[in-house]
Order: structure tokens, then sequence, then C-alpha cells
């Protein structure tokens, strides 16, 4: 069940992908090139989607990172993220109250579900300057996040489509 499982996310990864460059390839126009210059010091292997936003694939766990930047007075900032789980149901309240506990465990990142109500995912926000060893912190800590998730809370949930 976990290879068949694995092999359904890398072919909808790579579909996903279709139109995506390969990490040290010509970028999307929308892909923040800041992005690009500090992946490229690190050994992470990243794509960019058609949407300009940097994906890499931690099977089964997809980490994006967004080009699209947001402003708070003078810093600038990016989002780190990863969905944990979609479940057409929604959410326990068991669910839910153990991502608020989870929150208040984690040293950066969080927790939330989307404004549909049935997307989990593990969030964090870095600066849009962040060198590639920040980002890679990031993206760990985020993969880290939602694999214990799984793990921990979510481990009677399959992924939805």
């Amino acid at each position: 069940m976990k290879m068949k499982a694995l092999v359904f996310c890398g072919m909808a990864l790579l579909a996903s992908f279709s139109y995506a460059t390969l990490g040290g390839e010509e970028d999307s126009p929308s892909a923040d090139g800041r992005v690009r210059k500090a992946l490229d010091k690190t050994e992470l292997k990243y794509m960019v989607d058609n949407d300009g936003d940097y994906c890499l694939l931690f099977s089964p766990e997809v980490v994006y990172i967004n080009s699209q930047t947001e402003t708070i007075g003078d810093l600038e900032v990016r989002e780190v993220w990863c969905r944990a789980v979609k479940c057409e149901d929604g959410f326990s309240k068991e669910e839910l109250l153990a991502m608020l506990k989870k929150n208040a465990r984690v040293k950066i990142g969080a927790w939330q579900v989307l404004s549909d109500g049935k997307s989990a995912v593990f969030q964090c926000v870095v600066s849009a300057n962040a060198s590639g060893e920040t980002l890679e912190t990031a993206v760990r800590a985020v993969v880290g996040s939602v694999r214990s998730a799984k793990k921990e809370f979510l481990k009677d949930r399959p992924e939805e489509e």
C-alpha cells in the first residue's frame, strides 16, 4: 500500500510539474531569483512550478517555497509550507486541538487549516532574503513537523486527493 501511494505521489508530482523547470535551468518569469540563488548554495533539489514557486520533494511530502512575498512594515517575508492531509469530511475537535497544542511546541512555524476546512498545512515564514542555509533549515523543519503529525495525530487519516 505504501509503495502504491508513493508511486501515485510521484506520478502526480511529475504531472503537476509538466511545465516546470528543474533547479539550475532557466526559471519561470514569476520565480523569485533570490530563492534560486539561495537554494543553489545547498544540496537541495528543486523544481519551479507554473506559478513560479519552488517545489522540493521529500517523498511523499512536497514542500513549497513561495516566490510571492508579503511585507510587514519594512520586513519582506515568504512562506515555506507543506500540506499534511486533505480530508473531505473536515477535522475532528481532537485533531484541531492536537494541531493547536503542537503549535505551542514548535520552534518555527505553525499548523493551519485552510479556508476550505479540509486541508491541514504546516507553514513557516522566513525573510524574503533568506540564505540557503536558512531556507534549508525551514524546509527541514516543515517536513519534520508534517511527518511527526502524520505519526502522532493524523495517523488515522488517509491522504485524499
